[in-house]
Order: C-alpha cells, then structure tokens, then sequence
C-alpha cells in the first residue's frame, strides 16, 4: 500500500514539472559577437571603422582590438548598454600588403570574434593595353599610401619623363591620364611612386600609325604621308599593291614625314602597305580616281589652258565645260588619260568651274580670271571748251588689256557731276563715236556747256576709272526748210529758162537780117 502511494506521489510531481515546462516560455540563447570592417580593403593609411554586434553579455566590459597580433587601438573600447561596439583605427605604416586579422579581444584575454582586412600592395595598370602615339590613356594606380602625392612616369627612347602628379584617395587609389608622346613601336615603360617608397610600374605598347594626305587621289597626284610608332631610324618602304611608290627614313622617335606620286594606275582602290624593316606596319585601302588637272590655274581672258587627266574611261568621248560653257572636247585614250587645250572664254574676275566629264567619271578643277582692271583712256575729241557743230564726234585713245577685247563706256551730261546724264553708251568697240539723229545733242543755251567723260572695261568685266572730264558747247547750225529748197529750185529754173529763151530769140533776129 505504500508503495502505491509512494508511486503515485512521484507521477503527481511529473505531472506539475510537466505543466511548468509547458506554461514557462524558453529564454532563447545569445548569439556571438560578430564585427564588420569598413572599408574592408585598402593601402597603408586606410582609416577602417570597425562595428560590432551582439556585445550585450559584455556591457560595461573593456574590450581590446588587435591588427595583425598587435593592439590597434590603444585606449580600451567599453561595450555600451546597446550591446553595439564601435571603433576606428588606421591602418599603420609598417604593414605587409596581404591578409591581416582583426580581432577582439575580451577582459580575460580571449578572442571574442575576428574579421580579415586586405591591405593593397601599390599595382597600377591603363584602361587600354596599346594604342597609336597621340592616344589618350588612363593609368589607374591602388595600394598607395593615402593622402600622398603619386607621381607618374613614362620610359620612351630610353628617357624617362615626368607624366604629372595626383593625390591618393582615403583607400590609396588614384589616376592619371596623358597623351602618348612620340616614341618607337614596342613597350614604353609607366612607373607611379610615391616619396616613401609606394612604387608600381606597368607597360603600354605603342602600336605605329599612318596618315596621308589626301586619302585618295589621281594618277600623277603628289600624296602627303606621315607615321608614328615605328622603330627609330629605319627605312620605311611604302607600296601600292606591289608597286614601291617611296621610301623614308623614321627619326629617332620613330616618326617620319614624306610624300610619293600616284603612278598610272586604273580606277579602283588598292591595298597599301607601309612597313619598316622591324616588320612593324600598317594597312590601309588608297582609293585611284579620276582625275584631272590644269597648266595654269589662273590668268586673263584668252589665256591658252591645257587640261589633262588619269583614270577616266578608255576610248570614252570626254567634254571639258568652263562654267556651264562647252569649250572643248577629246577622246580618252587606252590608259584613261588625256589631254586637250581651251582659251579662257570672256567672263567676270573671279573663280570659275571647269569641269571634266566622260559620262562616267567628273572632276571638278577651279580657273581664276585676274582682276587688274585696264587703263584709263585719254580723251582726244572734241576739245575742252570749244563750240562746234552737231554731230559731234567723240575720240579718245586706245587701251590695251590681256583680258581683250576693250569696250568702251561714254557719259555724256548736262553737269560736270554727271547728275543729269542725257547720253550713255555701253559696249562701244571703237575708239570713237557719233551720236545717231536720235541721240544728236541740241545746240546750248545760255551758255551752258555739255560734260562728257569715258571708261575702258576689259573682257573679264574689269572697269577702269572714269577719264579726266571735258566739255563743249553745240552752236545752231542754219538749215533750210524743204519747201524753201524746192522754192528756190523751182525759181532758179524759170529763170534759167528765160535766159534761154531770150538768147535763141536774139538769135533768131540776127539770122534774118
């Protein structure tokens, strides 16, 4: 019996120790203590904020920091009632690039938690591995000492020069940017350092470049060439397809400068090669057109001009046009060239278009007219101040100009400022002129005079200055009306006729007697 009781007692405590771990809540366990970095990487001089979590079961307590086995931070760190630890520290002088250890440490010395910063060696590189001299590069450099001046270098034809200089960012990064200067093809040296001794280098490979000048052209034509990056002081040899066309020397910085003649070749694009001994090249396509050129790209009205040209179609009838004007015309010959002469035509100074066609290829070339305008001419007829007669006739010298023939412009005026012109004549070929009945001056009044003055205007519409001013005066002149002649006539005939008859009839007396 109390066994039972004794069993039952036990099976009633179960049961309320039961209930109690139902009822009571579980107190959940604490999580570790964890610290994050920021930055979490970063050259000597790195200033690095560390935050830490879960220090709640360390409130009030010091805590050290330690970089690499070595306290950072000197004074201790006490956890605040947040349980949220947080310090700074820099990262020192004398630190090995590479993985370092930050760590926590508690009161009795235990490491609480750790977190790896990386300390950055000093390492530059540019954004693009070569490029032509002329390029512009950008030297992106990290794991320099923060906040310290980083210079840049550059190592071509064995002298190395100065780029320039920058400042370190708070994690040591930095960049610089230059302009690649002359310098042979290859790998040139870029170094960055700083005054303690960060160093760093790289290479950047300067590939060669070539220009012409223009980029295509004519048989015959002079073509400008230039190139850069090429090895210093060799020969560099330059052929259109296979054809050698020239070969220069570079400089000592592997530049050079020359020209070459397009040879007669037909029209298409050809491969060029420009190539130096080190088998450093460059290939490009030089486009041979049509062309065309003139013996004389300026002169005067009449000037003889041979135009000849390459590449147009062979056996094609071609038209050479001054202006909108046809001025000649010739057979292309079996090669795509030819030749064929015109006289500038009379037109205005200035720039005119002659242009070359044969139905399938054009050129465009530019003829210049001068513009010297020609003499002025000196008046010769009628006279300063003399009276004469209607018509009066006008005279003056003749003016000689290359740009022939000379016209002639005569004013004629009631003033000596040539206000009140009352006759004018353009286009006179001759070196005198008569004003038609229609154009006849009237005599003067009151002795008032006519003013009369004359211009040379070449065929290129070049105009001379006006003559010196002359003037006269037109006297009446007595002229009889046409009925009064007649009268007069018919008067002298009657009595003409009776002096006739008066002598037959004396006559007639004599006879009989």
């Amino acid at each position: 019996m109390m066994i039972c009781s004794k069993a039952l007692s036990l099976l009633t405590v179960a049961a309320i120790l039961g209930m109690l771990v139902a009822v009571i809540p579980a107190q959940p366990a604490l999580a570790a203590p964890a610290i994050q970095l920021s930055p979490a990487s970063g050259a000597i001089g790195t200033m690095v904020t560390v935050t830490g979590t879960n220090f709640e079961s360390y409130k009030g307590d010091n805590l050290s920091i330690f970089f690499g086995g070595m306290e950072i931070i000197t004074s201790p760190v006490t956890v605040p009632d947040s349980g949220r630890l947080e310090a700074s520290f820099e990262v020192p002088g004398n630190t090995s690039p590479g993985l370092v250890m930050v760590s926590v440490i508690g009161p009795l010395g235990s490491t609480l938690t750790n977190a790896s910063f990386m300390v950055e060696a000093p390492e530059i590189w540019p954004d693009m591995d070569s490029g032509v001299v002329g390029s512009s590069v950008t030297i992106i450099a990290r794991g320099f000492y923060v906040d310290r001046i980083v210079a840049f270098y550059y190592n071509h034809n064995g002298v190395t020069t100065l780029l320039g200089t920058t400042v370190a960012d708070a994690t040591g990064e930095c960049s610089y940017t230059f302009v690649v200067p002359p310098g042979h093809a290859g790998e040139h040296r870029v170094t960055a350092e700083n005054e303690i001794g960060n160093r760093a280098s790289t290479t950047f490979e300067v590939i060669p470049q070539a220009i012409l000048s223009p980029t295509q052209g004519s048989a015959g034509d002079i073509i400008a060439v230039s190139g850069t990056g090429f090895s210093a002081g060799e020969e560099v040899s330059i052929y259109l397809k296979t054809t050698p066309v020239a070969y220069i020397r570079s400089d000592a910085f592997g530049s050079f400068e020359g020209v070459f003649k397009v040879p007669a070749m037909s029209n298409d694009s050809y491969a060029m090669r420009i190539e130096d001994v080190s088998r450093n090249r460059v290939l490009m396509q030089f486009p041979i057109v049509a062309g065309a050129r003139l013996s004389s790209t300026a002169g005067h009205v009449g000037t003889e001009v041979i135009v000849s040209g390459n590449g147009f179609t062979a056996g094609a009838e071609l038209t050479v046009r001054y202006d909108t004007t046809e001025v000649a015309q010739a057979s292309v010959d079996e090669d795509g060239s030819f030749a064929v002469t015109f006289e500038a035509p009379p037109s205005i100074a200035g720039q005119h278009t002659v242009k070359v066609s044969d139905g399938n290829d054009t050129a465009e070339l530019v003829f210049i007219i001068e513009s010297t305008p020609p003499l002025t001419p000196v008046r010769q007829l009628p006279e300063p101040g003399v009276e004469i007669r209607s018509p009066v006739v006008f005279g003056w010298g003749t003016v000689e100009d290359l740009s022939a023939p000379v016209t002639y412009t005569l004013q004629v005026a009631n003033d000596g400022e040539f206000a009140d012109v009352v006759l004018e004549k353009s286009g006179l070929a001759t070196t005198e002129y008569t004003p038609t009945s229609k154009d006849r001056l009237r005599a003067s009044k009151d002795e008032t005079a006519y003013y009369w003055r004359v211009k040379a205007v070449d065929a290129a519409s070049n105009e001379s200055g006006w003559s010196a001013v002359g003037s006269f005066r037109v006297v009446a002149s007595f002229t009889m009306p046409s009925w009064a002649i007649y009268v007069l006539i018919g008067v002298a005939v009657v009595i003409v006729g009776f002096l006739v008859y008066r002598l037959w009839k004396r006559n007639r007396s004599s006879y009989w007697e």
